[in-house]
């Protein structure tokens, strides 16, 4: 069946591939080839396992089919129908601004749920646009950690640990500030690997040092620093500051789902520090109570609103949904005559 299949594939993403990967702002294998290791006689990296690759031929919603059942698996009987339902339904509510009703989706804001890592990625920037905007001449950087064979908060908080330190070495000493965040992978060979990727603010920084300060503090050298094209900017911060987890790489594994969980549980994955050290993504932005058909902020759950339908009962627009069919609003409150 489909998870079956799933199961096979991405089990297969763990397994090394012959096949160079295409360039990407959040691809480390691109690190090991900038840096010269990998299959040139020193053997495969760790997270050459296919780890940044999306399970190929699957939707969202397949890939939350398969997180649902293995955390049905593990005992999160709660978090699982929460993932399998996120998005089904939708709330109503009604736009003072333009009249219309305009339906937002019900989420599970669960960590893992490649639908809300999304959504999560797009507030963080809408809310810290102007300051992310000062970021004239943004830097990509990735560094990597030793990996493990077990995952915990301890390790979370060492990892941590270590990249403040860095910022604290002369290398870094012209970087204003920046966001940065952990990406987890996993394979069978190596276990659990763990990396940081980072948009900062800088001057310019030597790689070569970089690197050497990297390994004098964690004892891993690989790291990579480029500066990112003004086009490609809001991708690598898109990228940046998701919830960076590639379930993927073990979803299909309930024990290594609930493994990751309990690891990350009340951990933050997504920082921002220096100039940036307020930033992070907010659960209630306003953001998500916008009219996607006029902008207004003025949307009214109560007087007979706030009631939930089900997908079939909303039309997808640009920038949301609005409720069909709209003859049936509550009394006292209905559409603006001719709106659609």
């Amino acid at each position: 069946d489909m998870v079956m299949t799933v199961e096979r594939q991405a089990k297969t993403l763990n397994e090394p591939s012959s096949c160079a990967s295409s360039y990407s702002l959040d691809t480390c294998d691109q690190v090991g080839k900038n840096t010269g290791i990998g299959r040139d006689g020193q053997g495969i990296l760790p997270w050459e396992y296919g780890a940044q690759r999306k399970l190929p031929g699957f939707s969202h919603a397949e890939i939350k089919h398969v997180l649902s059942d293995s955390l049905s698996a593990c005992g999160r009987l709660m978090e699982a129908e929460a993932v399998g339902a996120c998005g089904d339904m939708f709330r109503v509510g009604f736009c003072d601004g333009c009249g219309r009703e305009v339906g937002f989706p019900i989420t599970c804001d669960f960590r893992l749920c490649p639908d809300c890592n999304a959504r999560r990625a797009a507030i963080l920037c809408s809310e810290h646009g102007d300051m992310l905007r000062a970021i004239h001449y943004p830097k990509m950087v990735t560094l990597t950690f030793k990996s493990v064979r077990y995952l915990d908060k301890p390790y979370f908080k060492k990892c941590r640990q270590q990249f403040t330190k860095l910022r604290h070495r002369k290398v870094f000493g012209t970087c204003w500030g920046g966001i940065y965040a952990f990406e987890v992978t996993h394979n069978l060979r190596f276990g659990w690997h763990v990396h940081i990727h980072a948009i900062i603010g800088s001057g310019w920084i030597d790689q070569a040092l970089l690197s050497r300060e990297w390994q004098e503090i964690t004892g891993c050298r690989v790291v990579d620093i480029r500066a990112i094209k003004n086009e490609d900017k809001w991708d690598g911060i898109r990228e940046v500051i998701k919830y960076p987890a590639k379930a993927a790489t073990f979803m299909h594994d309930s024990a290594l789902v609930n493994e990751f969980l309990k690891a990350t549980q009340g951990v933050n994955l997504a920082y921002g520090f220096g100039a940036l050290y307020r930033v992070r993504s907010s659960r209630h932005s306003r953001e998500t109570m916008r009219c996607p058909v006029c902008g207004s902020h003025d949307i009214d759950f109560a007087h007979g609103y706030g009631f939930r339908v089900a997908r079939d009962r909303v039309l997808k627009v640009q920038k949301g949904y609005i409720h069909i069919p709209a003859s049936r609003a509550p009394p006292g409150r209905g559409l603006l005559n001719g709106q659609v």
